[in-house]
């Protein structure tokens, strides 16, 4: 099955992976709690923005159902990974 995305949406997530790749890959960003927090501030909106909006969107209707009940089955478990069988 293929799914249409939009060429701005594929560009703000590779944006934000840049931007979160970009600040692990600096192990002294961890030791300032100003630093994390000042990330955390300015990326938050965009990753809850991706991950409930946009990607959720681009999920076949199938697939987010296996989502949503392994979500289910997780929350009895706290193993969520292992109740998604995608």
């Amino acid at each position: 099955m293929r799914t249409k995305v939009k060429t701005n949406e594929i560009i703000r997530v590779y944006r934000l992976l840049e931007a979160l790749n970009d600040f692990f890959h600096q192990p002294l960003n961890f030791e300032d709690k100003e630093t994390v927090m000042r990330f955390a501030q300015k990326n938050y909106p965009e990753i809850r923005e991706l991950y409930y909006d946009t990607i959720w969107e681009w999920l076949p209707e199938n697939i987010r159902d296996k989502i949503i009940n392994a979500e289910d089955e997780a929350d009895s478990s706290g193993k969520l990974r292992e109740a998604i069988r995608l």
